[in-house]
């Protein structure tokens, strides 16, 4: 594990704003925004990505949710609805599509997508907790609490997913970000060791 980090910490350092197109130098800003919670600048990077590589769908994303934390909930539908049907394997794109559905309290049309959702991604704690919150609308009590226990359960056989968030955001030079998601993983991990050691190797980093 600490083999493969320091492979990728080495080609992170060497990857530099030089060999980025202009749309990839936007999203990394935009990224960073996002990740302050400047929705404003991340708005604004997002639509310079996008501007510049029309078929950028990872800043597609960001701006959709970026709208539905500013309560667009409309025009963020419209954004995801159109990059499902563009890429249909998007799995983030689905999932953040049920979301918004479940906003607009289209809990019909959610649970359709949901019930879709399960029969090939059974895997994904964030289905699950989706799916949970839709029963929680619903006052299906018995449901929510099933729901919501399976995705605890996958997100402890999962702990990985906020190893692979940790190698993306220390790819994008966000130390930072990388090293919240480490602590995410360390709660959950049997291996808490490992993992602090990768912390600490990270913090002495100097971009």
């Amino acid at each position: 594990m600490i083999k493969k980090f320091s492979i990728l910490l080495l080609c992170s350092l060497l990857f530099s704003c030089s060999n980025m197109n202009k749309a990839e130098i936007f999203y990394v800003k935009a990224v960073e925004a996002y990740s302050k919670k400047d929705f404003t600048a991340a708005l604004n990077f997002s639509d310079l990505t996008i501007k510049n590589d029309s078929d950028f769908y990872q800043a597609k994303l960001l701006k959709a949710k970026i709208l539905y934390f500013e309560n667009s909930l409309e025009k963020s539908f419209l954004i995801l609805k159109k990059l499902i049907k563009k890429y249909p394997e998007y799995t983030d794109a689905r999932i953040w599509f049920i979301r918004v559905l479940l906003a607009q309290s289209k809990y019909d049309e959610a649970e359709k997508y949901l019930i879709k959702e399960l029969s090939f991604n059974s895997g994904d704690c964030r289905v699950f907790y989706q799916y949970g919150n839709l029963c929680s609308k619903l006052n299906r009590m018995d449901e929510r609490l099933s729901m919501y226990r399976k995705a605890e359960e996958l997100l402890r056989e999962n702990s990985k997913i906020y190893l692979e968030l940790a190698d993306v955001w220390l790819a994008l030079g966000l130390k930072d970000r990388a090293l919240d998601e480490l602590d995410k993983a360390e709660l959950l991990s049997d291996d808490k060791q490992t993992i602090k050691e990768l912390k600490n190797y990270i913090k002495k980093i100097r971009y």
